[in-house]
């Protein structure tokens, strides 16, 4: 798990928010909402598969929604990782 996180490049996919049913998504909107406000845009929903499909993962499906301020200088990433329901 730790390997995945300190690795050179990161594996994203694009993803649909409804398919992240295990998060907060409500959260990600208020969030959003509040950026919005500050004259942020959204970028894309993605998935982080870099992290969650190495074989030891712990994380569920992880959803990235990054946002740019209006003078593009600025980026801004709603993310809120999730344990995976696991026994031990």
């Amino acid at each position: 798990m730790l390997e995945a996180t300190y690795q050179p490049t990161y594996h994203y996919l694009s993803a649909n928010a409804q398919s992240f049913r295990h998060l907060d998504l409500e959260f990600d909107d208020r969030t959003a909402h509040g950026l919005r406000t500050k004259r942020f845009r959204s970028l894309a929903d993605v998935e982080d598969t870099s992290i969650t499909k190495v074989p030891s993962a712990v994380l569920a499906l992880l959803l990235v929604r990054p946002m740019l301020s209006r003078d593009s200088m600025v980026i801004d990433v709603i993310e809120h990782p999730r344990m995976k329901n696991v026994l031990l």
